[in-house]
Order: C-alpha cells, then structure tokens, then sequence
C-alpha cells in the first residue's frame, strides 16, 4: 500500500513524511527541493522537476508561501514549512 500511495503522491508523501506544516515555520526553498530529490532517489522513483513539486506543493498547502530574504545574496524560503530533523 505504501508503494502504491508513494506513486500516486510523492510529494504529498514526502510532506508528510519528512514535513511540519505550520505558521511560524520556514524553510530554504532549495532546502526543500533538496531534500525531495533525495526522498526520491530513496525510494528509486525518477526525478520530478522542481516547477512539478513546488506546484502540486501549492496546490495541496495553500497556506505555504515564498519569501525573499533580503541580504547579501538574496535567498527564497518558503513560509508554513519546516523539514523535519
């Protein structure tokens, strides 16, 4: 059954797997798509691309957003997000 719900939603997967969804939690957007590809490669499913992830993301948590830290380097984060430890 867990193969089966990996292949139909891995991110909605991952999410849950490795994800905390809330208000005050942030996370580095290449943070995230990192640690994707690495639960893909886990499970030896073929790489998505990162506007598929970050848009079925979206979809399913409206609530996450992007920001822009504005330093030296600009950096995204994504706001509502955490990855777990």
């Amino acid at each position: 059954l867990k193969r089966f719900e990996l292949s139909n939603d891995p991110v909605g997967c991952f999410i849950k797997e490795h994800c905390e969804l809330k208000p005050e939690c942030e996370e580095s957007k290449d943070h995230v798509i990192e640690a994707f590809t690495q639960f893909l490669d886990s499970h030896q499913f073929p790489h998505r691309t990162r506007e598929y992830f970050f848009r079925a993301m979206y979809e399913r948590n409206p609530q996450i957003t992007v920001k822009r830290k504005k330093n030296q380097k600009p950096e995204y984060y994504l706001a509502g997000i955490r990855l777990k430890e």
